[in-house]
């Protein structure tokens, strides 16, 4: 019996032979803003570094608590190579429903799809499905059909490598 997550793997790698055969243009690859989100990076590394530092500050504890959650600790790195999946379903399957489907099937769609992505965080806490659950349409979605889901897919595994590097450099850098 397919698992629910291994016909959503299959759908968003459908989704993106269909976008290679009959719409390359919508996983295109701008490069030049791959470049300027490696600067958002390095800017958002800052950030959080003075975030810890202050934190550990205040409660020397909790950060050790942060460095140690067995969520963080266990991430594999080859995972980031996956992560292009998240957007080639939940994005380009936004795009494909809202363009091809009336407003009163597609926006229940659109938000059901959502929330599903949002739901698969849980292992990241409540905060993080509530706050995910507006990834797809806000961001995939929006970025993707100006930028290209190529370009969204690359900063996506990006920013999800650098938030892994943050929590393993953090311990040697405090």
């Amino acid at each position: 019996m397919l698992s629910v997550y291994t016909i959503l793997m299959f759908l968003g790698f459908f989704n993106l032979l269909w976008c290679f055969l009959f719409n390359k243009n919508l996983i295109r690859i701008e490069w030049n803003k791959v470049a300027s989100f490696l600067g958002f990076l390095a800017l958002l590394f800052c950030i959080r570094y003075s975030i810890f530092d202050i934190i550990k500050n205040i409660n020397p504890q909790s950060i050790i608590n942060i460095i140690n959650n067995p969520t963080l600790r266990y991430i594999h790195p080859y995972k980031f190579l996956l992560v292009f999946w998240e957007d080639a379903f939940f994005g380009i399957s936004s795009y494909w429903i809202l363009k091809y489907f009336k407003k009163s099937i597609s926006v229940p769609l659109v938000v059901l799809l959502s929330g599903v992505f949002g739901y698969g965080h849980l292992y990241q806490g409540l905060y993080a499905v509530i706050c995910l659950s507006f990834y797809p349409f806000f961001v995939s979605r929006r970025y993707g059909l100006k930028n290209g889901f190529g370009t969204v897919m690359i900063c996506h595994i990006l920013f999800d490598f650098s938030t892994f590097l943050t929590f393993r450099l953090m311990p040697y850098m405090l």
